[in-house]
């Protein structure tokens, strides 16, 4: 072999050694961070977001867990992803990163390796496995395969929100008896659950029993009771919400109020709103203009009271809150047409603002030496106040209400109408009649004192 050949092999040899080399040190190479900053984020998730990057130990598992869980928390799914799959090329994942990769999978729409993560986390029997349950049901739910969702369903039906998706699959694949007997186990454990209740209508109807589906449809009007719907997941995101970005200065002024310290709660609920900017969260803004209130702050509540409305829209609550201000302010014509405003929306079925603003607005015009004007409102107050108690199944409440209600005033048909509902609750027929055929008197065409009246008729005490 000639010495320029011998050369020749020494340079490929050693081309060769490099490219190698090379190669070996990329794949050894810890991977980086997706870019994470896409879209708006808040001020202060952004702030803890790069707080974690920066924390971030690219080697091990554990931590590239962590950030998907944060980016799967906040919205960024896509990172959440391609951090799984790093974790993946470190070692299998255990019973927490199979989660997290099955639900990041279903949110992606990729609903059957979505099932295949959970699966592997139930055939795992492991503290995570009715976790796994759960989530597998509503994935085999949403991929309408009714045989295997409803499978998953009963192994996971300890969870409240499955035991009602199993009774919705019985009604709709004409099981309803079997549907009722479920509703029945629910209710003993929480009789006064609204969703069971109605839920236990539709099975009636689907049985085509009008009359205990109506009877029902009435009982879930008088029952506010809600029923836990969330699986142990958005626990754990609710959880997330709290100790980073916004929630946790929320949940700091939550504290410092439990501790009677004024001036940090305002503080932190300061802070919460500037950590949210760009972005806005109406019940945050509130939340420091009720504290603001307290204070006799009303000026300075004002200005976020204002901004909510713009924003998320007007409401009762927003009203009865800027009609404080107002008042605060010692200025009453202002405060009763916020007031006045607030009257024109309903709020939550539990809240008691609509009969509050009847009560300021009644108290506002007694002042002003508006008897009229009071007794109206004084009266409304109590329809609402027999609203509050109808449904929270206090008939007796509701019927005294609503009594005082017709007598301020008498002319309002939706008074006497609720008044009637009310006697018929209570199976008085006859004093039902009598109010029902007043709210036709009053408005002649309510659908509803007819379909009453109709209920009633023949009947007497």
């Amino acid at each position: 072999m000639t010495r320029y050949r011998q050369l020749v092999l020494i340079l490929l040899a050693l081309e060769l050694l490099a490219a190698v080399a090379i190669r070996t040190s990329a794949f050894n190479r810890p991977a980086a961070l997706p870019v994470s900053e896409l879209g708006i984020q808040e001020d202060g998730l952004l702030a803890d977001m790069r707080q974690l990057e920066a924390s971030h130990d690219p080697a091990s598992p554990h931590s590239w867990l962590t950030m998907a869980d944060f980016y799967s928390t906040f919205g960024l799914l896509p990172q959440a992803e391609y951090c799984l799959q790093q974790a993946t090329l470190l070692g299998p994942l255990d019973e927490d990163g199979l989660m997290f990769q099955g639900i990041v999978l279903s949110r992606m729409g990729q609903l059957v390796q979505a099932q295949l993560s959970f699966q592997a986390v139930v055939d795992a029997a492991g503290e995570r496995q009715q976790d796994a349950r759960v989530e597998l049901a509503l994935v085999l739910l949403r991929q309408e395969d009714v045989a295997a969702a409803e499978t998953a369903l009963r192994a996971a039906q300890a969870e409240p929100l499955i035991k009602l998706a199993l009774a919705r699959l019985l009604i709709r694949t004409d099981r309803a008896e079997e549907a009722i007997q479920l509703l029945d186990q629910m209710l003993e454990r929480q009789p006064g659950a609204m969703c069971v209740i109605q839920l236990k209508g539709w099975a009636y109807e689907a049985l085509g029993n009008d009359r205990l589906a109506r009877q029902q449809a009435e009982l879930a009007q008088r029952h506010i009771q809600l029923t836990e719907m969330r699986t142990s997941t958005r626990l754990h995101e609710r959880a997330m919400h709290q100790r980073y970005g916004p929630g946790r200065y929320l949940v700091e002024s939550g504290r410092h109020e439990q501790a009677g310290d004024v001036a940090a709660t305002v503080a932190s609920m300061q802070a919460a709103v500037e950590a949210m900017k760009p972005l806005w969260r109406y019940h945050y803004a509130m939340r420091l203009a009720v504290l603001q209130l307290n204070q006799q702050q009303a000026q300075l509540a004002l200005p976020y009271l204002a901004a909510v409305i713009q924003v998320e829209g007007e409401s009762a609550e927003m009203w009865d809150l800027i009609g404080d201000a107002w008042q605060q302010l010692e200025d009453p014509q202002r405060a009763r047409k916020a007031w006045l405003e607030g009257t024109r929306y309903k709020a939550s079925k539990s809240i008691v603002v609509n009969q509050l603003l009847h009560q300021k607005l009644a108290e506002s015009y007694q002042l002003a030496g508006d008897k009229e004007q009071a007794d109206r409102h004084a009266g409304l107050a109590f329809f609402e106040r027999g609203r509050l108690a109808w449904r929270e199944n206090d008939v007796r409440q509701a019927l005294t209400s609503y009594t005082e209600a017709v007598g301020l005033l008498p002319e309002n048909a939706s008074c006497w109408f609720h008044l009637a509902e009310t006697r018929r609750a209570m199976n008085d027929r006859n004093g039902a009649r009598d109010a029902y055929q007043q709210c036709l008197e009053l408005a002649a065409e309510h659908g509803r004192a007819h379909l009453g009246l109709s209920l009633t008729a023949g009947s007497s005490n």
